[in-house]
């Protein structure tokens, strides 16, 4: 028990150093280089920023984990279905992406932003997901109710999204992106506890990140808008037939 309460508090730990982190890069971004988060270029500085958090993640997992008990394991294809309606409208959101980008007329610094934005996101989805729902998560998963630690990890991942405000965000649209990543993370945490493996997350994860940003250059605002639309109100559906079998799902400690 000693063991599992120390791993906890190294999780929560870990938590709050990678949300200090990317809160000082959204200072910087904002109030050294003059770089608001609501424009793509906020890459150009946090690119950096997410090799540490990598980083730091991939660390805390080596160090003080296992990539097993953390959902580096066999996905449960049974389950899978569950996250086939996300996983459908981030692919809907990439074919209209590659429309606008086959048919659009890009510069080569576009392109080049387009690709750091892949780049940035795809780090992005790896240390938040091992963060939060393989790191966080899991560890308190051995220890407390499914309820519970799905809401421990929803709260968490929810409170890294406050620091955004460094980067020019009003408190409004702050806490309307707390509410949004706190749905986000309650679907995530019911997902990974019925298919087990936390790849399929992180992919997603990518996926949705890089279509929102890069969305900026490729000028498809108001289709991706509509599309990210429809899958807040699909999880907010799944979230509710989740909880409610929750009882059903098997978890192994």
């Amino acid at each position: 028990m000693n063991s599992l309460l120390k791993k906890q508090k190294i999780a929560l730990l870990g938590a709050l150093i990678y949300t200090i982190i990317i809160g000082a890069g959204m200072y910087i971004s904002y109030h050294i280089k003059g770089i608001g988060y609501e424009s793509p270029k906020i890459i150009n500085t946090l690119w950096w920023v997410e090799i540490i958090l990598t980083l730091w993640t991939i660390f805390l997992a080596v160090k003080f984990f296992s990539w097993k008990e953390i959902g580096f394991v066999k996905l449960d294809k049974k389950q899978i279905w569950w996250f086939v309606p996300s996983l459908v409208i981030v692919f809907a959101m990439l074919i209209a992406g590659a429309y606008a980008f086959f048919t659009g007329n890009l510069s080569n610094s576009q392109l080049q932003q387009i690709g750091l934005i892949g780049f940035t996101t795809l780090l992005v989805g790896f240390s938040e997901e091992l963060m939060y729902r393989g790191i966080v998560f899991s560890t308190f998963l051995k220890t407390h109710s499914k309820t519970k630690t799905i809401l421990i990890s929803a709260v968490a991942f929810s409170l890294l999204h406050s620091v955004n405000i460094f980067a020019g965000l009003s408190l409004t649209q702050m806490l309307l992106q707390l509410l949004m990543t706190f749905v986000f993370g309650l679907f995530s945490a019911l997902i990974f506890m019925r298919i087990k493996s936390i790849l399929p997350l992180i992919l997603f994860h990518w996926l949705w990140d890089f279509c929102l940003i890069s969305n900026g250059i490729i000028d498809q605002k108001s289709l991706i808008s509509e599309i990210s639309t429809i899958h807040i109100l699909v999880q907010l559906v799944l979230i509710i037939v989740l909880f409610v079998f929750l009882k059903k799902v098997k978890v192994k400690i």
